[in-house]
């Protein structure tokens, strides 16, 4: 059971770890993809700016959530785990 739980938490923080760098890319896209939708012109609004800005942070936002509940789903039943094989052992009598 410890051993199902530090593996569920390594993994989890592992996840943790690739999606960081996930991040990074997948923002980097999102921009230049917002980027070309902008007019052709040489100057831009503030609306036209705040716009983009607002549509790039809730397409992010809305691919990045669901990638967010695997992690903290793996590393919570990790937790989960070695809490109960931690009350199990306390609850041994000793030899």
């Amino acid at each position: 059971m410890r051993k199902l739980g530090y593996t569920l938490l390594v993994l989890g923080a592992l996840y943790f770890l690739f999606l960081s760098v996930a991040v990074i890319l997948e923002g980097r896209r999102l921009t230049a993809r917002h980027i070309q939708e902008l007019p052709d012109t040489q100057t831009f609004t503030h609306r036209d700016v705040e716009l983009i800005s607002r549509e790039s942070v809730s397409d992010f936002a809305k691919e990045l959530a669901p990638k967010l509940f695997i992690g903290t789903s793996l590393m919570f039943c990790g937790g989960v785990f070695l809490d109960i094989a931690g009350r199990r052992k306390r609850a041994q009598p000793p030899t």
